[in-house]
């Protein structure tokens, strides 16, 4: 018998990936060639500097802020569809920032 926090989790995790299948229907693979222009004119508008990221560290960074959007969505009161999108979100944030970063620290020290 599985541990009943697993059964959880996966209760879970099934519901999410159903989430995140649906959306990529619905949405095309909107994330495989992304436009960030607007990111990189507020950069440059705030900083006085061109953005020299690369795009999978734009990547990153923009779900890093997906992440903190969906979380903050909560002060509006419980929602699971958040946190299945937050799950998701913060899945790919991980994936992207391994790409992003070469040689990432694991695991951090806090």
């Amino acid at each position: 018998m599985k541990p009943t926090f697993e059964g959880l989790v996966e209760e879970t995790i099934t519901r999410a990936t159903g989430t995140c299948n649906q959306r990529g229907a619905e949405y095309g693979d909107s994330w495989k060639n992304p436009s960030f222009s607007m990111f990189e004119a507020v950069w440059k508008k705030v900083t006085g500097s061109p953005l020299t990221l690369t795009l999978d560290q734009k990547k990153a960074v923009a779900l890093a802020v997906l992440v903190d959007i969906k979380y903050n969505r909560m002060v509006g009161g419980y929602k699971e569809d958040s946190i299945d999108d937050g799950i998701n979100y913060a899945a790919a944030l991980a994936s992207q920032v391994r790409k992003a970063v070469p040689n990432p620290t694991t695991p951090s020290q806090s």
